[in-house]
């Protein structure tokens, strides 16, 4: 149920990702609609009791850099509310870092999952998104790809 509005809002975007490229996946074939729904439903984390997807990992399945859907959701912030994104707080961020260095489910890299900087730590808190957020985005990201 949970994967079901992420997929309507990626919808279009999964047809065209180019899945050889595209680092979440593994080399086998015939089953990449499989590793697509395991690959968004690892990347739904519970936080205020919220399932929101996090600004770097849609930025993953939208295929752009991060920098710029955080740039586009600033272009566009009135149109995301809080119950749409919010913030994460430095607490929220170690709690969930703290979850995924100790997590057996060896996808998810802190190395690749965080920007930091040359001198250490995180550049930014990371940006979550509700599934409304998701579907705001989504149609952000589409009228910028036109």
């Amino acid at each position: 149920m949970v994967i079901s509005w992420i997929f309507n809002s990626l919808r279009s975007q999964i047809v065209t990702l180019k899945l050889k490229d595209f680092s979440i996946f593994s080399k086998s074939t015939k089953s990449y609609p499989m590793q697509i729904i395991q690959s968004v439903q690892n990347r739904i984390y519970e936080i205020r009791g919220e399932r929101v997807m996090l600004d770097h990992d849609l930025s993953l399945l939208y295929e752009i850099e991060t920098k710029r859907l955080t740039e586009s959701v600033k272009r566009n912030i009135k149109r995301f509310p809080e119950d749409f994104m919010f913030q994460l707080t430095k607490e929220e961020f170690e709690t969930l870092r703290f979850q995924i260095e100790t997590s057996n489910n060896d996808q998810h890299s802190l190395r690749s999952q965080f920007a930091t900087s040359n001198r250490g730590g995180i550049r930014y808190l990371p940006h979550a998104f509700t599934e409304q957020g998701v579907a705001m985005l989504s149609g952000i990201l589409k009228a910028i790809k036109q």
